[in-house]
């Protein structure tokens, strides 16, 4: 008895193959967007809730607590700089793929 299964052929296979790769980098850039979502979610928070509050006790310090507040202003303000920037490259990334 002989088979009757059809196989691909190397022009089907690369077809395959191909497909394959694009669902890939669909998922990819999907993941990378998701993951700029959450990164900036982030960074409104910590410019809009931690940014205020440390700003608040800065401005409310009296004397040499003055300079203690006024460094964890800018602390703050750091860490918000660097999530944005962590955003920007996770926004990036989906275009690169």
């Amino acid at each position: 008895m002989t088979s009757t299964a059809v196989r691909p052929t190397a022009r089907q296979g690369v077809a395959m193959t191909s497909l394959r790769k694009t669902a890939l980098i669909a998922g990819l850039s999907a993941a990378s967007a998701i993951v700029a979502l959450a990164v900036y979610g982030a960074v409104q928070a910590a410019d809009g809730v931690a940014n205020n509050e440390v700003d608040d006790a800065w401005v409310a310090a009296q004397g040499a607590e003055k300079a203690a507040r006024f460094a964890s202003a800018e602390t703050v303000r750091w860490l918000e700089w660097e999530a944005r920037s962590y955003h920007d490259d996770a926004l990036a990334s989906p275009c690169l793929c």
